[in-house]
């Protein structure tokens, strides 16, 4: 692993379940894992072992390598804002998005937030409205569980 991220991944042992707190979380295994790997040198922070503080989660580059094998969603944004994703939801939704489309299928909230590149206007081919982003954002209200298939102006 540390041929690929360039990064020194060095194992460690605990004798008790390990958190680590990252992206205003913490995040915990389903799982009784002893041994655990940590990030040593030169790299940027992103999460720690709660316990014993040394460096879970990091990041060298654009690259990212992290010792949570199961992340939230929450993590995965902040991971993948930091890699240099350029657009990302709020919500916990799905997000998908090509050079005519973006589509996004809310789960959890009736407020959704989606953050762009730069501005956009939109045509909604579902229900034929006309939407635009304000400072990169686009925010509207749906029903739970609701898509919307925005057309690209």
């Amino acid at each position: 692993m540390s041929e690929v991220t360039g990064m020194d991944i060095a194992q460690y042992s605990v004798n008790k379940r390990e958190s680590v707190c990252a992206f205003g979380e913490e995040l915990n295994s389903s799982k009784e894992l002893t041994d655990m790997f940590e990030v040593k040198g030169n790299v940027e922070v992103l999460g720690k072992y709660k316990n014993s503080g040394k460096t879970a989660i990091a990041k060298k580059d654009f690259n990212i390598y992290s010792s949570v094998a199961k992340l939230s969603p929450m993590a995965w944004r902040g991971i993948s804002k930091e890699a240099g994703v350029h657009m990302y939801t709020d919500g916990s939704g799905t997000l998908i998005m090509n050079s005519q489309f973006v589509c996004y299928q809310n789960a959890n909230s009736e407020n959704c937030r989606l953050v762009f590149d730069r501005d956009y206007e939109f045509d909604e081919l579902f229900d034929g409205g006309s939407y635009k982003t304000e400072n990169k954002i686009l925010e509207y209200r749906t029903e739970k569980g609701r898509t919307k298939l925005f057309y690209i102006k």
